[in-house]
């Protein structure tokens, strides 16, 4: 008796609450270029008290793990944990993939073996207004995995909402989701990680995921908010990447740095959007403004305050 060949790519899904959305990201996953034959898919229900899990029994072949409110992180180690794919493939219960979004992934990482990660592009989930929040929403949380986004050199980062790794190299150098932070900012530091291990990660502009953003101002403002609080637990503790200098610990130094935070962030944003998207991340100017205003007000705040999941500083 021999045991069953493995399949070429693991679908892992952190969900909380997602009850709504993961009908349109399971059947697209239901609808891929890929051979059904070649893929899982597992769901890993983080604490949900909707019907995700529901949801997700209508669907076939989803294998759903449950476990304690631990945060993504947690959710995308055990997905890891499950998978019997030599690619594992991330991706967020509030959107849903492309057609040939597995088959993209599995091209590129066969065309590449030295590469360890990947991320694809993230485009909306529907037609937004100009000026709409879910646009500004949209353009300031994926402004480096547009599908028009270029790297000259391999990118220090890219968002765990679309992300595939090799599962055996990842595991060989023992990168893990585990010790990452509660809600966000596990991403970067998981890149990191893979960095310091002499891995690299690539950037696939084929490989398309569309996103539900935020409708509302509150909604986005919140979001900004709290990617500002983990900031300096993440740049502000890893001199290596880029900007870290913008979070110091101390809050006089700290005060003379929000204004370059604010500013800078925003003409970041604009000129990684300016020939996608020119006239709309220009009328946009204002209320990317004020989410990183909201950004800002998260990094002051958190500066002497422990991160959600204590974690011991990196060289």
């Amino acid at each position: 008796m021999t045991d069953a060949p493995r399949v070429s790519i693991s679908v892992v899904i952190p969900c909380f609450n997602s009850a709504a959305t993961l009908p349109a990201l399971l059947e697209s996953l239901e609808n891929q270029t890929l051979g059904r034959d070649r893929y899982e898919i597992i769901l890993v229900d983080d604490g949900s008290d909707d019907d995700s899990c529901q949801v997700a029994r209508r669907y076939g072949g989803v294998a759903i793990h449950r476990q304690d409110h631990r945060g993504s992180g947690a959710a995308r180690e055990a997905g890891m944990a499950l998978a019997g794919g030599e690619l594992v493939l991330y991706l967020d219960a509030d959107a849903y993939a492309a057609p040939d979004l597995l088959e993209q992934h599995v091209q590129y990482h066969r065309g590449h073996p030295q590469v360890a990660a990947t991320g694809g592009s993230v485009l909306p989930a529907g037609p937004y207004g100009i000026m709409s929040w879910q646009m500004v929403d949209h353009l300031s949380s994926w402004f480096n995995c547009h599908p028009r986004s270029r790297y000259s050199a391999p990118p220090e980062y890219l968002p765990s909402l679309n992300f595939c790794v090799k599962k055996d190299l990842v595991q060989q150098h023992q990168v893990s989701w585990a010790d990452g932070l509660a809600h966000s900012g596990e991403d970067v530091l998981f890149c990191h990680d893979l960095r310091r291990q002499g891995l690299s990660l690539a950037f696939v502009p084929a490989a398309v995921l569309c996103h539900h953003d935020r409708p509302t101002a509150a909604g986005h403002l919140r979001h900004m908010r709290r990617w500002g609080e983990h900031a300096p637990y993440v740049r502000g503790r890893l001199p290596s990447l880029r900007y870290s200098f913008l979070f110091p610990r101390s809050r006089l130094k700290l005060a003379a740095a929000l204004p370059l935070i604010v500013l800078g962030y925003t003409a970041l944003i604009a000129a990684a959007w300016l020939r996608a998207k020119p006239l709309t991340v220009l009328l946009c100017l204002p209320q990317i403004f004020l989410g990183r205003l909201a950004y800002a007000g998260g990094v002051w705040t958190s500066t002497t305050k422990r991160p959600p999941v204590a974690r011991a500083s990196r060289p």
